[in-house]
């Protein structure tokens, strides 16, 4: 089971807010197994009426080699867009 606690913080002139707490939520439970987690709170955070907005990341990758992922070009890929649609389809919401 995935664990963790968000708190609001303010990033420059962003408040980022994600309401664990509310529930609607519910982000404590056994379906959210993988990539689920941040593909859900991503649209659910809006869909609820909280305000979100992106903030920049740079990921610094060794110049030589293989680059460090979790992701396979094929299965990895193919996972995250089954994730995706589920999720644009609503079944990780509370209750589906």
């Amino acid at each position: 089971m995935v664990g963790f606690l968000m708190l609001p913080i303010k990033y420059e002139k962003c408040e980022i807010i994600l309401c664990i707490v509310d529930e609607r939520v519910q982000p404590l439970r056994e379906i959210f197994q993988t990539y689920e987690l941040l593909a859900y709170l991503s649209v659910r955070a809006t869909q609820i009426g909280d305000k979100v907005c992106e903030v920049l990341v740079f990921r610094v990758y060794p110049k030589g080699g293989k680059t460090p992922t979790k992701i396979s070009l094929w299965k990895g890929n193919k996972e995250l867009l089954r994730i995706l649609f589920r999720n644009m389809m609503g079944m990780y919401n509370p209750g589906n």
